[in-house]
């Protein structure tokens, strides 16, 4: 505890840094009970079937719609100490605090369709009852809301939804625009000018290889916070330009725009195999310039406008789209 540290000194001799360590120290405390109160207050937890399964404590809760049941996890661990570098971070004791094995780790989250468990809130404990109850309480406050979940890292809805169904009122439905598309691309872009080896190349399908690799169109997605197809997924070996790909974001509320649409579907356009991000990007965007019609409005719409002296074939070029990312304000229309 941060006071024994300073059993041997009067509070009236503490320094300013000890001072401030012990109001943040406060601070944390009290923020983190008020929390506490304010959460269990709006979602009383229930008491949950605990099943021991020789590593620990696995409890399940069915949600309405959900293919997988919400799942929570109770196990002991051995914490080891928070490094102690100063007075500004005292609170979790010193260098030679050893690692306590009375320590319980919860974890809440729900298995994908091939029995993978995926945990997506968790917190360590000093008891296995305040374990239980954490777990209890946060799988409370998300059967309330069930219907709107996402996981946090796979951003996949609890609940999916029957893509031909989807309404644009359904409260969990994100838009994915081109401008959004396209700042992944440069960021992909930047990070490949950063690495002093040569890039290997960027493949569309599959989504995710049996090494856990993710191809180009998955990146993208991943930038943008939004799912993308996993092995055992139907939609993993699906180009962006079939349905069964669209399917995939839709049973997940991601609704495309058409330019972003067309956008996915011409990575692939320019060829199989690994391709470097200029040449596929190009190809992308060709065949987001080939809608005829209404083309100009449609991008200027998902976009923002282009700045004087920019033609729509000049962002072709992935140096060129940076220059249009940067010049157009961040508050224009995506």
């Amino acid at each position: 505890m941060l006071l024994q540290l300073f059993d041997h000194v009067d509070p009236h001799e503490w320094t300013d840094e000890q001072t401030g360590a012990v109001r943040k120290a406060l601070l944390v405390r009290l923020a983190g009970l008020g929390d506490a109160l304010l959460r269990v207050s709006a979602f009383p937890p229930a008491r949950l079937d605990w099943q021991g399964d020789g590593e620990g404590l696995t409890a399940l809760v069915p949600a309405p719609g959900a293919p997988q049941p919400l799942e929570a996890r109770v196990a002991a661990e051995a914490v080891e100490p928070h490094p102690f570098t100063s007075w500004d971070e005292p609170m979790w004791g010193s260098p030679e605090t050893t690692a306590s094995p009375g320590s319980w780790r919860w974890t809440v989250g729900w298995r994908s369709a091939g029995g993978v468990f995926h945990s997506d809130a968790g917190s360590t404990e000093a008891s296995e009852a305040a374990a239980r109850f954490g777990a209890e309480q946060t799988l409370a406050a998300y059967a309330a809301q069930a219907s709107t979940v996402r996981q946090r890292l796979r951003h996949r809805l609890l609940v999916p939804r029957q893509p031909d169904t989807l309404s644009m009122s359904d409260p969990a439905v994100q838009v994915l625009g081109l401008r959004s598309l396209l700042e992944a691309v440069c960021a992909e872009h930047r990070a490949e000018a950063s690495h002093p080896e040569p890039a290997s190349g960027w493949r569309v399908v599959p989504h995710q290889d049996e090494n856990k690799e993710h191809g180009l169109v998955a990146i993208l997605l991943d930038d943008c916070s939004l799912p993308c197809p996993e092995l055992g997924d139907p939609a993993n070996t699906a180009d962006p330009a079939e349905a069964a790909f669209e399917d995939f974001l839709r049973s997940h509320a991601v609704v495309l725009t058409p330019p972003a649409r067309a956008y996915l579907a011409g990575l692939s356009a320019a060829g199989p195999g690994e391709l470097p991000l200029r040449q596929r990007h190009e190809a992308a965007m060709r065949t987001v310039l080939a809608v005829d019609g209404e083309a100009a409005d449609l991008l200027a719409a998902d976009t923002g406008p282009l700045p004087d002296g920019m033609a729509w074939t000049d962002l072709l070029d992935v140096a060129a789209l940076e220059e249009f990312l940067t010049a157009t304000e961040p508050d224009q229309p995506r």
